[in-house]
């Protein structure tokens, strides 16, 4: 084909009207230098009209804002502000900027605090405020509380006054008083009512918001839930039962409508329900919360609740409840209170096989991590010792007992048959964790559950075994300056559980002292005066290594002798020599 004949390529424009090669009409670095050449080439008449077009066209738009009844003061305020925010300033200038902003509003709060912008302006000066300024501007908005937390921008205003204010809580709450069965159902106003009752109310404050969930009588009339919680309101008067339990249902019911139900104040009233609450019932508010169980058990209150749903479910409830704790395992085991429900779940759910597949494969997946983790660990504890005070408070195993009578009726299988094919379930994935992740022995909550994976779980632990003693014969020299890489016989932490297992493994069922006595041989002595005695003296008084012990120790004697005067604080070392003396 010639070149006359030839198609030819279309001729591409810019913005400016000049052709361009380099952009093909469009934006980036090619285009900005194209523009630059056009702007010369037209000598720049062009570019300068449409600016000049564009100025004219942002001034007319703010002549326009302006003639909005109270925009001309929104515009000089938004002056202050732009001064206000910056990060430079100094607090004094920041006090006169608040001042004037105060000064130009005037008494006129609540004409701008429903405005975008303006509300902004106002959340400003209560951050950079002094206590007065802040008092004053609250002291504005009075009446105009439950307006506000009603409001998309008015909301974090009340927020920022509960936050900054401590005084004018009471006027709030005063305001909401009535009122929070309402708010509680919308969506930004249940918010802001979460924020009072789960950061500023006291005890007494936040009873007196939980009381409205029972009726408009506790409404209309403050003095009628002066009991403050339902147990004491029903101690006096048992026949409102019925109808106090109508309202909560109501309540609940349209809370999980609107979407608010993750609210710690909705906790505490579902908790109230699920405490006096009849067996219909309590299945009625768990077949309708219990596929957002996962949503409410991150608050004490919210906690509680799932557990007692949990206690009196039936199969089909409890199901549907651990299908929803599986994306958030590991979530739920690292809460305070979320793990505690957990452990009611290890305690009533019958299909253990479903509870392996949907929870603990997770959790034994990631045992390193939730072994170094202040909760996490104990769900782990629980499921190899089960209520053992040694490692749970009082008031955790009193609440897990208060369950027990409940799981008797609800719960067809033996507690004992249950925790058994738990462990059975995960023995052999934490043994295999234990001996790939050894290392866990120097944590304070690891070294808990490598002693307890050692004695408790079922299976082989031959390679935990090696993996624990293959640690210990390492060469001392050879270690690095810390805590976290201190010989495992030497370390504050790691020594109590080589000890343990030395002094549990008498009839050699755990396979443990021997191999730790043939590793270490050579070496007791370096270890016996450097903080490892408790150790060496296991294996002097284990039955299986103590002949081998004592023949090595007692050719060492004296040096041990002197290591002792010169080392009093060796308690360890104190005691391995009383005992060589009476051997």
């Amino acid at each position: 084909m010639s070149s006359t004949s030839a198609k030819r390529r279309p001729q591409r424009v810019c913005a400016s009207g000049v052709w361009c090669s380099g952009c093909g009409g469009g934006g980036g670095s090619g285009s900005r230098r194209v523009r630059s050449a056009n702007r010369a080439l037209v000598g720049g008449t062009a570019y300068a009209e449409a600016r000049e077009a564009r100025r004219k066209q942002k001034e007319l738009q703010l002549e326009r804002r302006l003639q909005k009844p109270g925009q001309d003061r929104v515009h000089q305020l938004k002056k202050y502000w732009e001064k206000l925010r910056r990060r430079d300033q100094s607090k004094e200038k920041q006090s006169e900027l608040v001042g004037e902003t105060i000064e130009l509003m005037g008494d006129d709060f609540a004409e701008f605090i429903f405005k975008h912008d303006a509300s902004r302006i106002v959340q400003s000066c209560l951050k950079h405020g002094t206590a007065a300024q802040r008092i004053k501007i609250a002291e504005g908005l009075k009446g105009h509380f439950v307006e506000l937390a009603k409001s998309k921008y008015g909301q974090f205003i009340v927020i920022k006054i509960l936050n900054y204010c401590p005084k004018m809580r009471e006027a709030i709450l005063k305001e909401f008083q009535g009122k929070v069965r309402a708010l509680i159902r919308h969506k930004q106003a249940s918010s802001v009512v979460e924020e009072l009752f789960s950061q500023y109310a006291n005890a007494e404050q936040r009873a007196a918001l939980v009381v409205e969930f029972f009726g408009r009588e506790f409404v209309l009339f403050k003095n009628a839930g002066q009991g403050k919680t339902l147990t004491e309101i029903l101690e006096k008067d048992p026949q409102k039962r019925e109808s106090i339990l109508k309202h909560l249902f109501e309540t609940l019911n349209n809370t999980l409508t609107k979407g608010t139900m993750n609210h710690s104040i909705v906790h505490r009233a579902l908790l109230e329900y699920l405490t006096h609450a009849d067996a219909n019932g309590i299945t009625n508010i768990t077949g309708l919360v219990g596929e957002q169980a996962v949503e409410i058990l991150h608050t004490k209150d919210g906690a509680q609740a799932v557990m007692l749903m949990l206690a009196h479910a039936g199969p089909k409830e409890r199901k549907v409840m651990v299908r929803s704790f599986k994306p958030y395992v590991l979530k739920i085991c690292k809460e305070e209170f979320g793990h505690m429900v957990m452990l009611r779940m290890f305690d009533v759910v019958d299909d253990t096989v479903m509870v392996r597949k949907l929870v603990l494969s997770a959790i034994v997946q990631n045992l390193p991590e939730l072994a170094e983790d202040r909760y996490g660990h104990r769900v782990l504890l629980y499921l190899l010792v089960g209520r053992k005070p040694r490692y749970f408070f009082k008031q955790t195993l009193d609440l897990l007992a208060a369950g027990d009578e409940i799981r008797a009726k609800t719960s067809k299988k033996d507690p004992a048959l249950r925790a058994g094919e738990l462990l059975e379930g995960v023995s052999a994935e934490m043994i295999s964790q234990v001996a790939e992740h050894a290392e866990m022995v120097r944590g304070s909550y690891g070294s808990q559950l490598v002693m307890e994976i050692m004695l408790q779980a079922k299976g082989d632990k031959t390679k935990a075994v090696e993996a624990l003693v293959e640690l210990a014969g390492q060469e001392p020299s050879a270690e690095q300056e810390g805590e976290s890489e201190e010989h495992v016989l030497r370390h504050s932490v790691a020594s109590r559980v080589y000890k343990t297992l030395v002094q549990l493994d008498k009839d050699g069922s755990i396979g443990f002292a021997q191999k730790l006595l043939d590793t270490v041989r050579g070496s007791l002595l370096q270890h016996a005066t450097n903080n490892g005695g408790f150790v060496v003296l296991a294996l002097l008084e284990n039955p299986l290594t103590q002949a081998d012990a004592r023949k090595e120790l007692k050719a060492a004697k004296k040096k041990l002798t002197a290591a002792a005067k010169e080392n009093p604080q060796q308690k360890g070392l104190q005691l391995l020599v009383e005992k060589l003396k009476s051997a």
